[in-house]
């Protein structure tokens, strides 16, 4: 949905790290515990809990299996940690042992591949350390004997596992699911092994976790795990699918214990822009009884109060801890909504110079930890000498003295949404369809709004007035391809961050005059384009999980070029971009055939990104899947068609079936295959699952023909692909000042030869690969 240029975009992807469900079918549940009133009072039994030293187990020849994973202990020690709220849910293990690992799908194999070179694991244990809410205890107690025993290694295994489970100085719980099992006494099939597999190796964790859709999960500690020479102790995800017996039809990533369904928020800015806050948050519950409600709130904001159903709410707030903990009674029952009424203050802003700098764009408000996409209702309030512009749709405004006060409202259900308060000078474009207004920073004139008709903009000299024009003529462009977009009016915000994101209505932009590393992808205009493109690819249609993150993110990275090409007349930088990206992946292909590791498809979505390969979020779902609209465009491509009514009509009919939908990858290649009228699986198969790069080496020879004719022939060496890889591509022969033609050839396999229809004249060029009808290197 947005992209951040100078820092990664942290709150969209460690939501979808930490958060997710689908609860496995589970024993009966049991009572919550009722001992912890406070999450101080959890935080300190969870951080002092001891083992059970008088019943140690000797192990020998002893497996454990959950799903992809097993653990074979074969000679070593066995200890169960002491009831926590009542429940046994932990065990450690020191010895001699075992784990395998071995995914179901192909995708998964070759996912180990690039980081292990080995499409299955098995790997030593010497220490084990597992938390539990399923049927390991019993699994344990019934195949061992207990006995008081020496426990200095278990003891020392259990005590190196809590780095990784709390942070120094605070009272975090990691991971949120393990802390949310636990307050809440779960049995929801939970399952987390910590596995250190002894000197030389790295931790790995291995999860059954039901907070996620794909539950099965293989985690290892980032390579670079470090701040300083502080460890961070932390983990990164490897491999996550479907357990066995899971559906894998549900259209989303969690189905969490509790989300957010919609926010009545009042927020009041003093004249030193100092803010009180209150909101009403309305929560739904999932799965079981919920007496435990965490939220989010950045800490240079304060919760000041929590309510619900007229009792206060008893909660924890930390200076170095984003988390709130809210202990809800009686708890809140499954399929039923409380709504919380918060209040909080802080300073959201901060004064540079003359103009002001949000402190987050996104962490303005207390947000449930597993967040949820909901409606929204807010009104602010404001001294008149600045000026406010948020989401959604503007419902009103009333100007009291030196005060405003405004309405805003989104409809469509959303987990984020935003604000900005700055001075601010606004072109109004006057247009037929939806109302565009443009704010651009400014102290003089602040405030000042001017309304002006697209004619008039575009040949404007002014900064303002040419960013105007681009933002009204960008949204035009995508009207008339895709059709009108689901906002009532459209906000284009310049806010003094790195940043470019949008939100139902409206877009926040960096400042005109920031460039970035001088890439030609990374230009306002280009960014500009990519944003008000979520308006039908992102928020119109969304992606309905991870791995289709591309449907909205691919789509905008090739809507932004396509507009530069199509709706300005401006085939340069189309060009630029395209090749920009096409160096970026050859090269990660290049240095993946040496030392470094090789990108993932785009079907992993946020999990391309890791330690080893940092970048390859950006780098496979936006610029690849921009590459294979790209691919799919030239495809459709006919000369008798210049208007390429065949593709407008793919992209326009995709948006009008799938509006006000989640869609997967497979729904796309339905749409494709009714335009092709063909099976489209083995290019989804190479572009979007796979990541395979063509490199051809081409020749071609041109021999005379009857009646002065000439025929053509050319010879392809395709390499670095499977010889089932196929793909059609353009040639293009050149005849000097006669003009050129231009064919489709197939190449496949190995060696592909061809002769293409008479030419009149002898060739002065023939240039493989015209139009860059493929993402591929060619050598001659």
């Amino acid at each position: 949905m947005f992209r951040q240029i100078a820092r990664a975009a942290r709150l969209a992807l460690l939501l979808l790290v930490l958060l997710a469900a689908v609860p496995a079918p589970a024993p009966a549940a049991v009572p919550a515990p009722s001992g912890w009133n406070t999450w101080a009072d959890f935080h300190r039994d969870f951080t002092h809990w001891p083992l059970d030293s008088t019943r140690i187990a000797r192990v020998n020849s002893l497996m454990l299996e959950r799903d992809a994973g097993t653990f074979v202990l074969q000679e070593g020690q066995l200890v169960f940690a002491t009831p926590l709220g009542g429940r046994t849910v932990a065990a450690v293990f020191t010895g001699k042992g075992t784990f395998s690992f071995a995914p179901r799908s192909e995708i998964e194999r070759q996912q180990l591949r690039r980081f292990y070179g080995t499409p299955t694991l098995r790997v030593p244990v010497q220490q084990l350390v597992l938390f539990f809410s399923d049927s390991t205890a019993a699994e344990l107690r019934g195949g061992l004997t207990f006995a008081p025993d020496t426990a200095r290694s278990l003891q020392r295994a259990w005590k190196a596992a809590f780095p990784y489970l709390t942070l120094p100085r605070t009272n975090f719980v990691r991971p949120l699911s393990l802390a949310q099992m636990l307050v809440d006494g779960d049995d929801n099939g939970y399952f987390r092994a910590m596995i250190n597999p002894g000197r030389g190796g790295e931790p790995m964790f291995f999860s059954l976790d039901p907070l996620y859709t794909e539950r099965v999960r293989l985690e290892r500690r980032p390579r670079d795990d470090r701040q300083g020479l502080k460890r961070r102790y932390g983990s990164e995800v490897l491999s996550q699918f479907f357990a066995l017996g899971d559906p894998d039809t549900l259209r989303r990533d969690r189905n969490p214990p509790y989300e957010a369904t919609r926010y009545v928020t009042d927020v009041v800015f003093d004249a030193g822009l100092g803010m009180t806050a209150s909101a009403e948050v309305s929560v739904a519950a999932h799965g079981r009884e919920r007496g435990w409600i965490g939220f989010d709130l950045p800490h240079h904001l304060t919760l000041d109060s929590l309510v619900t159903a007229g009792r206060r709410v008893t909660f924890e707030q930390q200076d170095e801890n984003d988390l709130v903990w809210a202990r809800v009674s009686p708890p809140l029952a499954p399929g039923d909504t409380a709504v919380f009424r918060v209040r909080w203050h802080g300073v959201a802003f901060e004064r540079e110079d003359d103009f002001l700098r949000h402190r987050d764009l996104l962490g303005w408000f207390p947000r449930p930890l597993f967040a949820g996409e909901a409606t929204w209702d807010m009104r602010f309030t404001h001294p008149r000498d600045y000026q406010l512009v948020a989401a959604g749709r503007r419902d009103g405004v009333e100007v009291v003295g030196n005060t405003q006060r405004s309405h805003w409202v989104v409809d469509q259900p959303i987990d984020l949404v935003s604000f900005d308060v700055n001075f601010l000078r606004a072109i109004r474009v006057d247009r037929d369809t939806l109302p565009v207004t443009v704010w651009m920073r400014h102290l003089d004139g602040a405030g000042r709004v001017t309304v002006a008709k697209p004619e008039a903009l575009r040949d404007a000299r002014s900064g303002d007035e040419q960013v105007a024009f681009d933002v009204a003529n960008c949204l035009e462009f995508f009207g008339r391809m895709f059709g009108p977009p689901p906002s009532a009016q459209f906000h284009a915000l310049e806010t003094p961050e790195d940043t470019y994101i949008a939100y139902p209505g409206m877009i926040h932009m960096m400042l005109r005059e920031d460039r970035v590393l001088g890439r030609p992808d990374f230009q306002p205009h280009v960014l500009r384009a990519h944003e008000i493109s979520h308006q039908w690819f992102g928020l119109a249609v969304d992606n309905a999980t991870y791995h289709d993150v591309w449907l909205s993110e691919g789509f905008a990275d090739f809507c932004s070029i396509w507009y530069r090409q199509a709706g300005c007349k401006d085939s340069k930088t189309y060009l630029d971009v395209l090749s920009r990206w096409r160096t970026d992946l050859l090269e990660n292909r290049k240095f993946a055939l040496g030392e470094s590791q090789q990108a993932g498809p785009i079907w992993l979505g946020a999990r391309t990104n890791s330690s080893t390969t940092p970048d390859d979020y950006n780098l496979v779902v936006y610029e690849k899947g921009a590459w294979v609209l790209h691919m799919l465009r030239d495809m459709l491509l006919d000369e008798s068609d210049p208007s390429e009514a065949r593709f407008r009509g793919l992209l326009r009919d995709w948006y009008t079936r799938m509006r006000g939908r989640k869609a997967f990858t497979e729904d796309f290649r339905a749409e494709v295959e009714r335009v092709m009228n063909a099976d489209m699986g083995w290019f989804f198969d190479q572009w979007v699952y796979g990541t395979d790069v063509p490199t051809y080496a081409f020749s071609w020879t041109a021999e005379p023909a009857a009646n002065g004719q000439w025929r053509v022939k050319g010879r392809v060496t395709q390499s670095n692909v499977p010889e089932s890889f196929k793909m059609p591509v353009f040639v293009r022969v050149d005849f000097g000042d006669d003009g050129w033609s231009r064919e489709r050839v197939w190449v496949t396999g190995r060696v592909t030869e061809f002769e293409l229809p008479l030419a009149p004249k002898k060739p002065t060029a023939v240039k493989f690969n015209d139009l860059e009808s493929v993402l591929c290197e060619v050598t001659p």
